[in-house]
């Protein structure tokens, strides 16, 4: 009887110290998830895009070509992205811009501007500053004075 009750209390000491690892391995684990939310959090606030402080002058150029074509040149603005850009012409002289969050991109993806969907014919808005073509999300994509933007609704594949 006496060797029942020595391996029954070993059996609870180790129950106990299971317990024990796994509650320490849950609060590491906790901490660990805490601490890279919180890095996620701080990187994606910093690769936003604030505005400026002072304005800056900056031209915008939007063409369905053959169809239309809206210019918006030499302006004072302190909205320092592609999209903020297009967001303020859109406001001036009224008319309709689509767009899409994408999570995954963490970016923004124009889908029409004035009523001109991309995929119409295999075109899609792509964005140029300067004359180069836009690599990132137009909300992502900082304007500088003196820069030129364009939109133009075109084959991608081209």
């Amino acid at each position: 009887m006496k060797g029942d009750k020595g391996v029954t209390m070993e059996k609870s000491r180790d129950r106990k110290k299971t317990a024990l690892e796994a509650m320490v391995l849950v609060s590491v684990l906790a901490m660990a998830f805490a601490g890279l939310w919180f890095l996620a959090e701080h990187l994606r606030e910093s690769d936003e895009v604030k505005p400026t402080n002072s304005p800056i002058n900056v031209s915008l150029r939007i063409e369905k070509e053959g169809d239309w074509l809206i210019d918006y040149l030499d302006v004072k603005t302190v909205n320092n992205t592609v999209y903020k850009l297009l967001l303020e012409c859109k406001d001036r002289y009224n008319f309709s811009v689509r767009s899409t969050y994408w999570p995954g991109y963490d970016s923004i993806l124009i889908n029409s501007i004035k009523g001109t969907e991309n995929g119409e014919n295999g075109m899609w808005w792509q964005y140029y500053v300067n004359d180069v073509y836009g690599e990132i999300g137009c909300d992502k994509k900082e304007i500088f004075d003196g820069d030129v933007v364009e939109w133009r609704f075109e084959d991608p594949r081209q």
